[in-house]
C-alpha cells in the first residue's frame, strides 16, 4: 500500500514539475497545501517545512482538468509553485495543483 502511494506521489510531483519549469528562474515549491486564503497559500515541502506563498491579480492557477481559480484549491492537494521574490515577500506567479483522495492526505514523507 505505501509503494502504490509513493508511486502516486513521485509521478504526480514529477508531471507537477515538468510544465513549471519552462517558467522564470524564481523558486518552486513543493508539496501539499496546507492552508489556504484569500491572500497566501502555505505548503508543507518534502523537507517538512512550511513555505507561505502571497498571492495577487497575477497569480495563475491549472488543476487536474486545465485552468482553474484560487477557488479550485483544497487543503490536502498537491502542489507546485512558481514563486518569484518581491518587496513584501515570496509570490506565487503559477500554481499548479492536483487534487488528492480524503484517504491520501498524509502529507510528504
Amino acid at each position: 500500500m505505501h509503494s502504490k502511494l509513493l508511486a502516486r506521489w513521485v509521478l504526480s510531483c514529477v508531471a507537477l514539475t515538468a510544465v513549471v519549469w519552462a517558467h522564470g528562474t524564481g523558486p518552486r515549491i513543493m508539496g501539499i497545501v496546507r492552508a489556504v486564503t484569500e491572500y497566501a497559500i502555505t505548503v508543507e515541502t518534502m523537507q517538512h517545512q512550511q513555505v507561505t506563498l502571497q498571492l495577487d491579480d497575477e497569480t495563475t492557477y491549472r488543476g487536474d482538468s486545465g485552468a482553474a481559480q484560487l477557488q479550485d484549491v483544497r487543503v490536502g492537494d498537491r502542489i507546485v509553485v512558481h514563486g518569484e521574490n518581491r518587496p513584501g515577500g515570496l509570490f506565487a506567479e503559477v500554481v499548479r495543483f492536483a487534487h488528492v483522495p480524503e484517504t491520501e492526505h498524509r502529507g510528504p514523507r
